[in-house]
């Protein structure tokens, strides 16, 4: 399978939608959440996630992002770090060290540098997963945890594919 279906429409719902590239960080951080828990028959039943396919998220294969969150949940780790490695593992654990300070000037504002359209179905996709599982009133850290991680995910496929680059100079899109 090639990239045009990636290129066929970026906004697609992610849940149905899984990457053509192995992950083997995120595989390795699943393994290690996975020894930690109890090994994978007993997370496999906890997820949901049947076992197979746990087995390829092992393996390197990316994961849908409902199945992300109910392996984080299942084995009690953080969701970002299971899906990126940021911070630390389990709330309450120290955060790794960071590479480099913060600059004098700080961060950029996050309105700066969002493009809208993109947060908007990120926000979207992210409802639709946990109402797919469902969690209708999901605490809302959660949702923005994963729609934050959608919007990355959506970020990265326009930059690979060359789909709408973001500018955060240009005029809003918007469909209104």
């Amino acid at each position: 399978m090639g990239n045009s279906q990636l290129e066929a429409n970026p906004n697609e719902d992610l849940e149905d939608r899984e990457a053509e590239l192995p992950n083997p960080e995120r595989a390795s951080r699943l393994r290690e959440a996975v020894d930690k828990a109890g090994k994978n028959k007993a997370v496999s039943e906890r997820s949901g996630v049947p076992l197979s396919t746990l087995n390829n998220y092992l393996r390197g294969r990316d994961m849908k992002v409902g199945a992300l969150v109910a392996l984080a949940e299942a084995t009690g780790v953080r969701l970002e770090w299971l899906a990126t490695g940021a911070g630390p593992m389990r709330d309450g654990d120290v955060p790794p060290a960071a590479d480099s300070p913060p600059s004098a000037a700080g961060p950029p504002r996050l309105f700066s540098i969002i493009n809208a359209d993109r947060l908007g179905a990120a926000y979207a996709s992210a409802r639709q997963a946990l109402a797919s599982r469902g969690q209708h009133d999901a605490d809302p850290v959660r949702v923005m945890q994963i729609t934050a991680l959608i919007y990355d995910s959506l970020t990265e496929t326009e930059e690979n594919t060359g789909l709408a680059p973001h500018n955060p100079q240009a005029a809003p899109q918007t469909d209104r």
